[in-house]
């Protein structure tokens, strides 16, 4: 937050590190070094593919819809295009390319990561989650790699949560700021929320949709 502040207050001159190399480092370690810690202990792809747990009180079916709260949070990547498109010098471009590369690169890498993770961790899914050191993600590291290779990953996926954090928080929170730097923005932006209908049919229709596809998956 408090480099957050320094970045929003000079107008985005100054920034510490979008940390998207530091991912890809951290990626493509990852990626490596748990198949080779773990290579005697491999699950099967039956396992990686078709395996599931349900360690909740949720029926299975909402249980399913529950998992995709985990990797939503990527929409703040294409998002943050968005929010800096009246900034962007080449918006009509840049921002779709954006959107596309934050979308596939979110797809590709996520999707290679999570069959990684899959294949390298204990099929005891019920011991993992209550790991004594608070941290699935630290177990495996540690089963894989041990305490040097479980510390040293940690390390670096703590500081990568922490830069990719402060690019999203900026990236939302510095056009805000500029919008309201001048007043013909600040008008338009007036003009632009007085002319949002409360309600329409398109967003009643998809609220009733959910509502029943959720009622539908509680109930199995």
């Amino acid at each position: 937050m408090f480099l957050s502040v320094i970045v929003i207050a000079r107008d985005g001159n100054w920034e510490p590190s979008n940390g998207i190399v530091a991912n890809f480092i951290l990626i493509t370690a990852t990626v490596i070094a748990l198949p080779i810690g773990r290579k005697h202990n491999l699950n099967s792809a039956k396992y990686i593919f078709s395996h599931s747990d349900n360690l909740t009180t949720w029926s299975p079916g909402f249980t399913w819809f529950l998992t995709w709260l985990s990797p939503i949070w990527t929409i703040g990547g294409f998002d943050s295009c968005v929010h800096m498109s009246e900034e962007a010098s080449n918006a009509t471009k840049a921002v779709p390319y954006g959107i596309l590369m934050s979308i596939g690169s979110c797809w590709l890498f996520g999707w290679i990561l999570t069959i990684t993770l899959a294949a390298c961790t204990t099929p005891d899914t019920a011991s993992l989650l209550s790991s004594p050191y608070g941290q699935p993600m630290a177990q495996i590291y540690f089963d894989a790699l041990g305490k040097s290779g479980a510390l040293a990953f940690m390390t670096l996926l703590f500081v990568v949560q922490f830069l990719m954090g402060l690019s999203i928080l900026v990236a939302h929170l510095l056009p805000t700021r500029l919008a309201h730097s001048t007043h013909p923005r600040t008008r338009r932006l007036g003009l632009c929320l007085r002319s949002v209908r409360p309600r329409t049919p398109l967003f009643d229709s998809a609220g009733g949709g959910s509502r029943t596809v959720f009622a539908r998956g509680g109930g199995e």
